[in-house]
């Protein structure tokens, strides 16, 4: 389950601007877990002056306990992160000259749209959702093949990502990280870009239920970025830990290239030659088109349990 942090989506007023009746039908398939947290899903009726108690339906959505179903935490946790002027824009754009475009109205807010979109293509939504970490990380590693030619690349089929999928399960399980794994393709222009979806290690959050300390446990979501170039024969990846890494490397050989050692090269950038040659590394009048290079930063990782950083 990801991470349940709802206090964009669960403010009242953000609840207001969502159409009662798209709001309803999404939450009514648990009528009888809000019903136990004293919010009954009724349709108001606005010539009796009746409106849903949004206070309370905002208070069951900021403070969920042991018994909130995880299918309703996941779709919660899906329209809540849709939610934003990026998101609405995204959706949009993913739907557009679409039937479900025109069966949405004009006037859908940020939430509104993400609810309905949501209840017609779960799928669409997450997988817009995961696109949105594709360019976030600033650092890879990267590995290229030493087999000679590099062999032509297409995008993979549905059957070999789910062959994948099914590798890396077992690597997560094995690790503690929970199976459920899910790789997205985005083909690029030059690059075709794989988002690897996981659990992490469990975590436990103090929590306060009714005035009393309380432990509330969940498993972390994590997004890993790999890119392959074609014309290289070149593979990066943004990853936690080494044997992700490890396990990138060899999984995406194996099944997209018929070997592990396919991506057996190291890589190719290293800090050998300031070890080696010092400041003469940076010297690079022999190169067209570069007038100078200046080390700006050099970070060692000392770990401990503070993970401590020398810059």
């Amino acid at each position: 389950m990801a991470t349940f942090n709802l206090r964009r989506f669960s403010k009242p007023g953000m609840l207001r601007r969502i159409d009662p009746e798209h709001l309803i039908a999404f939450l009514e398939p648990h009528a009888d877990y809000f019903s136990g947290r004293g919010v009954e899903l009724e349709l108001p009726s606005p010539d009796n002056g009746d409106e849903l108690d949004y206070n309370a339906l905002s208070q069951a959505l900021l403070n969920p306990n042991a018994t909130t179903p995880d299918d309703l935490a996941e779709a919660l946790y899906y329209v809540n992160e849709m939610s934003t002027q990026e998101g609405f824009d995204s959706l949009q754009d993913a739907i557009a000259d679409t039937d479900l475009d025109v069966v949405i109205g004009e006037n859908a807010a940020h939430a509104d749209l993400a609810i309905q979109v949501w209840m017609q293509d779960r799928d669409l939504v997450e997988r817009i959702h995961a696109e949105q970490f594709l360019f976030r990380p600033r650092s890879f590693e990267y590995f290229k093949t030493d087999n000679g030619s590099v062999p032509d690349f297409e995008e993979p089929p549905t059957e070999t990502i789910r062959a994948l999928e099914a590798d890396l399960d077992e690597w997560f399980a094995k690790k503690r990280r929970e199976k459920h794994s899910k790789v997205y393709v985005f083909p690029k222009d030059d690059y075709t870009w794989f988002l690897v979806r996981h659990g992490k290690p469990y975590a436990r959050e103090s929590v306060i239920e009714a005035g009393e300390s309380a432990s509330q446990y969940f498993r972390p979501e994590k997004f890993d970025v790999i890119v392959y170039n074609p014309a290289l024969g070149e593979i990066r990846m943004n990853a936690e830990t080494k044997g992700e890494k490890e396990l990138y490397r060899t999984k995406f050989g194996q099944h997209f290239f018929g070997g592990s050692d396919f991506f057996n090269g190291k890589s190719k950038f290293t800090l050998d030659p300031l070890r080696e040659v010092g400041e003469d590394s940076l010297l690079c009048d022999d190169i067209d088109g570069m007038d100078w290079v200046r080390l700006k930063e050099h970070q060692i990782f000392r770990g401990g349990s503070q993970k401590e950083v020398e810059i």
